[in-house]
């Protein structure tokens, strides 16, 4: 609904989206509506939408992303924990992972230009959520098979390190078994560095 007078204010106070004129609207109007047009111009209301919808689509593709990974590396340290082998990641390697591997992808991704049909694409319910349902599904299982390739990549690298070993009590027997462990972490975290960038081109 769009109004600039007084008479306007009750229609735009129970539309869905009330829409003033910024120049010849009344106090009245514009206190009464949820939008303003600061150049009383309606073509400024389709660019309105059109950035709106590119900047919700770049919040999902952020939250899917950002998620997708921070699961996928809390199974790989689960996964560790569970089996009995030496955990993965030490917590300066979570620290950068976090901060330099994770943000600057997923700012990224939230950063995007909109699709060119954005337009075309139906409304979506006001009461939908951000994550949809199939959103989630994709997350966990994105995260499964990041981790079952990360958790192999470190299980190779802990028996071509520790001499066939994988297990944590067998390790700390070897013989300069802190070096060895570290080579493998090592391994399994620039494994995990490049997955991660793979994945935030296909987000």
């Amino acid at each position: 609904m769009t109004g600039d007078g007084v008479n306007d204010a009750p229609a735009l106070n129970q539309a869905n989206i009330g829409v003033a004129m910024g120049i010849q609207g009344t106090e009245v109007a514009k206190g009464a509506s949820d939008m303003i047009l600061t150049d009383d111009n309606f073509c400024s209301i389709v660019k309105a939408v059109e950035k709106g919808r590119a900047i919700y689509a770049g919040i999902q593709k952020f939250v899917a992303f950002i998620m997708s990974v921070h699961i996928a590396e809390v199974m790989q340290i689960f996964v560790c924990i569970v089996v009995g082998i030496p955990v993965m990641r030490s917590p300066l390697q979570i620290l950068f992972l976090i901060l330099v591997t994770d943000l600057p992808p997923s700012i990224a991704l939230g950063m995007e230009p909109g699709e060119k049909n954005i337009l075309k694409q139906k409304p979506r319910p006001k009461e939908e959520p951000i994550v949809l349902n199939w959103m989630w599904l994709a997350m966990v299982m994105n995260g499964a098979v990041l981790s079952v390739v990360i958790v192999g990549v470190y299980l190779a690298a802990l028996v071509n390190y520790c001499d066939g070993e994988i297990f944590q009590a067998d390790i700390y027997n070897l013989d300069r078994y802190e070096e060895r462990l570290a080579n493998a972490q090592t391994v399994a975290f620039i494994s995990l560095v490049w997955s991660e960038n793979i994945r935030s081109y296909i987000a």
